[in-house]
């Protein structure tokens, strides 16, 4: 009888170790490109903004200021650090699926990296958000963009703004 007991403090003894040890590592790397954004196309701007700050309870985040010849753009904050990026359709541009935005800690080293594996990338350049942006040749015409957010980013400013 005692060795059941025994056998139960043991094992409660080494589940309670096990824990300890596992809430003693250090938190995982935050990986060095994380999903950011998925840009959608819209016919009726105002309409996909009722749907998803209302109906889906995105946040608004900002509205891109409209440049001459450009379509009017806003970010819709899903989480923290996620957001949908809503383009007014085009001729060029018709209503869906456009693109998929990828943070990264450091543009520089990220680029190097990629094209030194060979994959074809533009020039990084700031864009209408302030966030250094460079578009990624990828297989199957998806297109995805690598973004790196400074202080003055719109989309660093909204993060930070995100209540904790």
């Amino acid at each position: 009888m005692y060795w059941k007991v025994i056998a139960a403090v043991v094992a409660a003894a080494a589940g309670a170790i096990a824990v300890y040890e596992v809430t003693r590592l250090p938190p995982p790397e935050r990986p060095s490109i994380r999903l950011n954004h998925v840009g959608i196309s819209v016919a009726d701007m105002d309409q996909a903004i009722d749907f998803y700050t209302k109906k889906m309870g995105y946040r608004l985040a900002f509205a891109i200021p409209n440049a001459p010849g450009q379509p009017r753009a806003v970010y819709l904050q899903v989480n923290r650090e996620t957001f949908v990026e809503l383009l007014e359709a085009t001729p060029q541009r018709p209503p869906g699926f456009v693109h998929v935005g990828f943070e990264v800690d450091d543009m520089e080293a990220t680029s190097a990296r990629l094209k030194k594996a060979n994959v074809k990338l533009a020039q990084p350049r700031v864009g209408r958000t302030k966030a250094t942006v460079a578009e990624v040749e990828v297989p199957d015409g998806v297109n995805v963009e690598l973004l790196q957010f400074g202080p003055d980013s719109m989309q660093r400013k909204a993060i930070d703004s995100w209540p904790r």
